[in-house]
């Protein structure tokens, strides 16, 4: 597989203020543009200055385009959720993308599955999303090459992170035993704001099931006295506040019948809702 990334040293977004120069590559950081420059990329979009909601998806953007989208989110005090998926973004969409997160006080989901963000890509966005973004409650990071490295970096990142990301969308992106273990190990952990999370079609073995299902388990064992006896929907959803993570989307990975009948009761135990 060669060397592993997780040796690679990404450089975090740097708070420069739109227009600033940044050292490393000449250029001016998201050009802080007047009412009538972001009018002309609304035009050239296609939506409105005021929109709540745009979709892009599919519209071959690539960074260039990526980065005149971030320049409308850093502008935009009204704009909601923004679908970008399918544009062939890379980590310099990222960088772009990131810096308006640092800014943007309005939005709240941000669709860029099936992207190339990649490892270095998708670890700016959350390195920006720690550094200073309390508005985003969902990200959808699905199909972009994250890789098993890629998601123990992003558990790193989310350890600790405050903000109000509440649904994260990690599917299909080789994150593989190490990288989902690691990543669900912060997701239950006291302080996690983070409520639902999937992780469906990344190679999860048995090994990391075993490791999930102790901790799954874990979580039950304080809560075991209560569970016993039969409970309302809305006893149960008091009774496991107590848990940060909320629903959990494990399906479509390599557990073994065994493995997925265990996992299934610990889930069921300490779930709002799962899939398998």
């Amino acid at each position: 597989m060669g060397c592993s990334q997780s040796q690679n040293t990404v450089t975090p977004v740097k708070s420069l203020k739109p227009g600033q120069t940044d050292v490393n590559s000449g250029k001016k950081v998201n050009k802080l543009l007047s009412r009538d420059e972001v009018e002309e990329i609304c035009k050239k979009y296609g939506f409105k200055i005021d929109a709540q909601k745009i979709d892009l998806s599919f519209k071959h953007l690539g960074d260039d385009g990526a980065e005149e989208i971030a320049q409308f989110i850093q502008f935009s005090k009204n704009i909601k959720h923004v679908n970008l998926k399918s544009n062939s973004l890379g980590r310099e969409a990222a960088e772009h993308l990131g810096r308006a997160l640092q800014l943007n006080k309005s939005l709240e989901i941000l669709e860029l599955q099936s992207n190339e963000l990649g490892y270095e890509g998708s670890l700016i966005l959350f390195q920006a999303l720690r550094t200073n973004n309390t508005t985003l409650k969902e990200l959808n990071l699905e199909f972009n090459s994250i890789g098993e490295d890629g998601g123990v970096a992003i558990s790193q990142q989310l350890n600790g992170m405050k903000g109000g990301l509440i649904k994260l969308c990690l599917g299909s992106n080789d994150l593989k035993d190490r990288g989902v273990l690691e990543l669900i190990k912060v997701l239950t952990s006291q302080g996690s704001k983070i409520q639902e999370v999937k992780l469906q079609y990344n190679e999860v073995t048995d090994s990391a099931g075993d490791s999930l299902c102790v901790l799954f388990e874990g979580l039950f064992t304080p809560l075991g006295a209560s569970m016993k006896k039969t409970m309302t929907q809305k006893e149960k959803e008091k009774l496991l506040a107590q848990i940060p993570i909320k629903r959990i989307d494990l399906s479509m990975n390599q557990f073994s019948s065994k493995l997925e009948m265990r996992l299934e009761k610990a889930l069921e135990a300490t779930m709002l809702s799962y899939k398998l």
